[in-house]
């Protein structure tokens, strides 16, 4: 689900469905910076544990780590960086 929802922003964002390009498309455009870009990547590889037959079993924290993960690059995304623009064109520094 956490997976799902980032693929989403990816496809939304910069046209990409995919995860990992999507990702970078992401970093490479500057829509998050590297430090979101590295959690992500990290967490990516968690996620895709979890999302595939892999037979290997995700911890309910590592679990805690993606969802927790999700939301904060949504809001991140979606909701810190329209804030900041605001502010920006409201203080005349766009």
């Amino acid at each position: 689900m956490a997976g799902r929802a980032i693929e989403a922003m990816c496809k939304d964002k910069v046209g990409s469905g995919t995860l990992a390009k999507g990702l970078e498309k992401m970093k490479t455009q500057g829509i998050i910076d590297q430090k979101i870009w590295a959690w992500a990547n990290a967490l990516r590889e968690e996620r895709n544990l979890g999302a595939h037959a892999t037979g290997v079993d995700v911890s309910m924290e590592d679990a805690k780590d993606v969802l927790d993960f999700a939301n904060a690059i949504c809001e991140y995304v979606y909701v810190l960086t329209k804030q900041f623009d605001e502010y920006m064109a409201r203080k005349g520094k766009t």
